[in-house]
């Protein structure tokens, strides 16, 4: 069975190995810095999620925002020891349970073999692609906006992109670096 738990400040007994998978699985240019990440989870409506065993072992991260009108999956992440195992499947079916509004995440536009498959890996899971041509902003000095493909469950509709895109500029993306 996953046990999910939130982490709502630096103290939290896994916070240092959690952000330690956060920092080896994403981009310089895709990650917040420790100081910006700790300062987001004073946000009431940013979950920053392990997922773990029963036995304590973590297994993954979800850092997401909930909204009135939308999920947003900002990273997620498994472990390198537990990937193959059905922990990311597990995770995000369990999230399509428990959440009544839409669900969007980002994934690198798919070029190569490896983003291919995550593609795939999200559509199997029912999340359908936008066509929405969607630029992130970096959330490092020194680093640039990068190109992305938003994905949802169920599909996207224009007031939640909207809806999306004024949460990011308003909100989410001042625990960055830069100046929003």
């Amino acid at each position: 069975m996953l046990v999910f738990e939130r982490i709502e400040d630096k103290t939290h007994p896994y916070f240092e190995e959690a952000f330690s998978l956060y920092e080896n699985s994403f981009p310089i240019f895709e990650r917040r810095a420790k100081y910006d990440q700790i300062s987001a989870l004073t946000d009431s409506e940013y979950h920053f999620i392990i997922i773990k065993k029963e036995t304590g072992e973590l297994l993954g991260i979800l850092l997401t925002w909930h909204k009135d009108d939308f999920t947003y999956v900002e990273h997620f992440a498994i472990t390198p020891l537990a990937r193959g195992k059905s922990i990311g499947t597990r995770t995000l079916k369990y999230l399509k349970k428990v959440s009544d509004k839409t669900i969007l995440l980002e994934i690198d536009p798919p070029v190569d073999k490896i983003s291919i498959k995550r593609k795939v890996f999200y559509q199997r899971i029912g999340f359908i692609q936008s066509s929405k041509i969607y630029i992130h902003p970096s959330y490092r000095e020194k680093t640039e906006s990068h190109q992305l493909m938003i994905m949802s469950y169920p599909a996207l509709t224009e007031g939640v992109y909207t809806s999306f895109q004024e949460s990011l500029s308003n909100q989410i993306m001042q625990y960055s670096e830069v100046d929003y």
